[in-house]
Formats: structure tokens, C-alpha cells, sequence
């Protein structure tokens, strides 16, 4: 299980990215392969990464997705016979962080040592909750909950705009984290999109209907911050308005292509 995998909230974020000791990373970069001191953690300011496992043929699984606002470090991955990476899947801007700075920090805001431990703790529980999908639910059922987690997780760090948010991942990336193979992967997107709940195509997720989607998935959004999830949820199930859906064709290379209109209720 991953450690030292925190979310920062959005006022502590837009503190913290004031500190000078940045790093702008390219996509698809390892950093668990730099030689790097293990008394260091990380901050994602900008774009995402993920944490992932290499089985010796090839195939690679992932762990855990970090994005805007998440805290790692790299200790686990820099120990002889490491088994997991810390990569990143689109352009990244890192914040480093000396342990001793944050605890300075800490000292100052209060609210950024209690913002860690209780986000640790939220980590462990998305950790649950990714090995209960791989375990019990469906290929249907799990990408609804994954869709309904990322953008509850985006939407606290203030990365949402109604109903939609940027999801700078190629659907392998999704099939990657959901254990699922590329064709399953197209045919549960496109299965989600002709229900009318969600729409993800060209980077870009769009929310039709989440209170379906979160009840085919299961999904309670308590495990990742119960203040700030209760008012997401509240602000969901009050609503109850139109919203244009575009309608996107998925040919079987899973992108997608040709666009309709449809209206659809939150």
C-alpha cells in the first residue's frame, strides 16, 4: 500500500505555491529513478502523476493517481528491490519540500499538519476503496466510482467548473488503474456516455448525471473529506437543471470522433 499520499486543500495549496524549490517535469517521466534524498516530499502543483507496479512481462498497473494538491515521497520506491515508480502522466510542476521546511511550515500553519495526517489517513482509504473495485465491482461499476472520485478529489482543489473538469488521461491510463483491457475500457466508456451519465473524451470529463452515476457506482464520497464532500454533494442533489451533453462516437481505436446534442438532467 502507498504511503506519504496527501491532499492538500485548496487555501494551503495556493500558500505552498509560493515555495521557490519547483521542478517542471515532462509526461511520462519516472521519478522514482532519480537519486534522490529519501527525508524530501513532493508536492503536485501542477498536472498528475500516478504511482504504478511493472509485473516482469511488461504489464504495468496503477496505483494510485496524484494530482494537484497530492503529497508523496519517494522512500518506498528508492529502497534496494523497489516494486512500484512514481511517474508522471502529463507535464508536471513539483514543489519539493525538505521534511524540515514543512515542519517550519507546520509550525506556522496549523492547519497544514492537521491537513496532512487527516489526508494520509483519506489516502488509505481511496487505497480501499481502488482494491474493492478490482475485487467486487464491475468493469461499469468501477469506472463510475473512479470517474465520481477524480472529480469529487478535483473539484476540493478547486480544478472544476460545474459539471466538468480537465482529466489530462488517455483512456489506457484509466484501463491501467481499473484492471481492465484497452477494448473493456472503450466499451464501458462508451456505455457510461449512452447512458447519459458522463462524458470523457478529448481530456476532458463532462457530468450528466451524477447522482446515477454515483448510484450505479456505489459511490460515497465520505471516504475522501467529509466537510468539503458533503457540500459537493449537497450542491449535486439540489440541482436540478439542463445541461447540453455531447454526444461522441467511439470508433473501436477508443478515440473519439463526430459530436450530437442531447439534453440531460443532473
Amino acid at each position: 500500500m502507498c504511503r506519504s499520499f496527501a491532499t492538500i486543500p485548496a487555501m494551503l495549496l495556493r500558500q505552498l505555491e509560493r515555495i521557490p524549490a519547483q521542478r517542471d517535469l515532462p509526461a511520462r517521466y519516472d521519478l522514482a529513478l532519480e537519486d534522490e534524498p529519501q527525508a524530501v516530499t513532493y508536492m503536485v502543483v501542477a498536472g498528475f502523476a500516478c504511482r504504478y507496479g511493472v509485473l516482469p512481462r511488461g504489464r504495468r498497473q496503477i496505483l494510485a493517481y496524484l494530482v494537484p494538491g497530492d503529497c508523496f515521497d519517494l522512500g518506498p520506491c528508492l529502497k534496494e528491490g523497489m516494486d512500484h515508480f512514481v511517474s508522471t502522466l502529463t507535464p508536471v510542476k513539483l514543489a519539493r519540500l525538505p521534511r524540515s521546511h514543512i515542519g517550519e511550515r507546520a509550525a506556522l500553519l496549523p492547519e497544514l499538519g492537521d491537513a496532512l495526517a487527516d489526508a494520509r489517513r483519506r489516502a488509505e482509504a481511496i487505497a480501499w476503496q481502488w482494491l474493492l473495485s478490482v475485487g467486487c465491482r464491475t468493469a461499469l461499476e468501477r469506472t463510475a466510482h473512479l470517474l465520481c472520485e477524480l472529480f469529487t478529489r478535483l473539484r476540493a482543489v478547486d480544478l472544476t467548473t460545474g459539471l466538468q473538469c480537465e482529466l489530462p488521461l488517455t483512456q489506457m491510463d484509466l484501463a491501467e488503474a481499473l484492471a481492465l483491457s484497452a477494448v473493456h475500457m472503450n466499451r464501458t466508456l462508451r456505455d457510461i456516455h449512452r447512458r447519459e451519465w458522463a462524458t470523457f473524451a478529448y481530456q476532458r470529463l463532462l457530468i450528466h448525471d451524477f447522482a446515477a452515476l454515483q448510484q450505479i457506482a456505489g459511490f460515497d464520497p465520505q471516504y475522501l473529506h467529509p466537510d468539503r464532500t458533503n457540500l459537493l454533494w449537497r450542491s449535486l442533489e439540489e440541482r436540478a437543471t439542463t445541461i447540453p451533453a455531447t454526444g461522441v462516437a467511439y470508433p473501436s481505436d477508443g478515440q473519439p470522433c463526430g459530436a450530437s446534442t442531447s439534453t440531460v438532467r443532473v
